[in-house]
């Protein structure tokens, strides 16, 4: 079996890949990954996209070297199974946003996709058909927006509360919770025609993330959500 996992800041995901199947994802703590991959048994290689923690990723090459475990920490590339980076500068896209555009073209080939990843931040990034990455966006989650008001106005306070609604809100904290969640929802709308004035027409948004189910719910476009991203994107390189 393989073992693929996605380290952040301060929690990791991981799933077990066996037979070109993927286990459900597993959260933890990044201190406690390589504590839970010791209880593993017959792994034949496991492969990392981290976007933090590099002490955390170090520790488990060792560990992985000392079992003759293979192991593959994955970067950006200019180009990938065909794939072309739109950054004048590849090496600043984050890897976890570069493996999930791989991911979403692995799922939906030979299609104008959408991929809008919200977590901690939301990333859009664009992928035309023909395999090229017209770039995208980082702008602050969901959480990180309202967080934002509450922490830096003095009159403006009240509690994060996720809502499949995005109407107008009639009291202060109901007016901060759907105003940021309807503002994240029209970037959605906004980025697809940004594409299409580039001169390529959507043909699905893929959603994956944290909060990529309640924005799906208010997509306006033919859209999926995909909760294993990254680790279809990852699978790609089990060799």
């Amino acid at each position: 079996m393989n073992i693929l996992i996605d380290i952040g800041n301060t929690r990791a995901k991981y799933v077990i890949e066996n037979d070109q199947r993927l286990s459900a994802i597993t959260n933890t703590a990044c201190i406690n990954i390589l504590q839970e991959l010791e209880t593993l048994t017959e792994i034949n290689s496991i492969i990392i996209v981290a976007v933090a923690n590099q002490s955390v990723v170090d520790e488990i090459a060792v560990w992985a070297k000392s079992q003759s475990i293979k192991f593959q920490q994955l970067n950006t590339q200019a180009n990938t199974f065909g794939i072309i980076n739109g950054y004048q500068d590849y090496q600043q896209m984050g890897a976890d946003r570069w493996i999930a555009v791989l991911g979403a073209q692995a799922l939906y080939p030979n299609h104008n996709l959408l991929i809008v990843d919200s977590g901690t931040a939301t990333t859009f990034d664009v992928l035309a058909a023909s395999g090229n990455h017209l770039g995208g966006w980082i702008v602050p989650g969901v959480e990180l927006m309202i967080n934002s008001l509450f922490d830096n106005t003095d009159k403006v306070k009240g509690v994060i509360n996720k809502v499949e609604s995005i109407e107008f809100g009639l009291n202060t904290n109901d007016n901060v919770n759907y105003g940021c969640w309807a503002a994240s929802n029209a970037l959605v709308d906004y980025a697809v025609l940004q594409a299409k004035q580039s001169g390529v027409v959507i043909d699905r948004v893929i959603f994956t993330g944290g909060n990529g189910c309640e924005l799906k719910k208010h997509c306006n476009y033919k859209s999926k959500l995909e909760e294993q991203l990254i680790f279809i994107g990852m699978q790609r390189f089990i060799k």
